[in-house]
């Protein structure tokens, strides 16, 4: 008969808090896997940036125009081509001359009875528009010296913009 082995307390936490050993050689394939799996997906990744630069070259906003917040403007975050951004230095029933700061230039477009004007979502007469407001013109894409659409961008006066209601 087998006898039965008395062990101290020590020596039975010795055992307790010995650790199996580590299967080091499936830890490092499933490591391997990981890193080949991600090296995979960034090459995908990029393979498919490369592709959409070469095969996509108009934006998706760009040719979407929907009746927004800024009439035929594309939406929020969609392509700026085809736009004037500035202030109005002319206007006539006929046309609309804006100055851009950043390329210190003036830009006359013409404006007809198709073109909306709005200011606040709301439409507005050409006469409605003062000499040093802020305007984004959406030009034709056909034709870039007619207006398509004009936003009267209200934007806060230095006064206001720190003062709090």
């Amino acid at each position: 008969m087998e006898e039965d082995k008395f062990i101290s307390g020590e020596q039975y936490q010795a055992l307790k808090t010995k650790k199996p050993a580590k299967n080091t050689e499936l830890n490092n394939k499933i490591v391997l896997i990981i890193i080949a799996a991600l090296a995979y997906s960034v090459v995908i990744f990029y393979i498919g940036v490369a592709y959409q630069k070469h095969h996509n070259k108009t934006p998706i906003a760009a040719n979407k125009t929907t009746n927004g917040q800024f009439g035929n403007f594309g939406g929020r975050g969609g392509s700026f081509a085809n736009r004037l951004f500035g202030s109005v230095t002319a206007v006539s029933p006929t046309s609309i001359t804006v100055a851009n700061p950043r390329t210190n230039s003036t830009t006359t477009v013409t404006i007809n009875s198709s073109t909306t004007i709005t200011d606040n979502q709301q439409t507005i007469s050409t006469s409605s528009i003062s000499i040093g407001e802020e305007v984004i013109v959406a030009l034709n894409p056909n034709n870039t010296s007619f207006a398509t659409s004009i936003a009267v961008v209200n934007l806060p006066t230095q006064s206001s913009a720190g003062s709090q209601t």
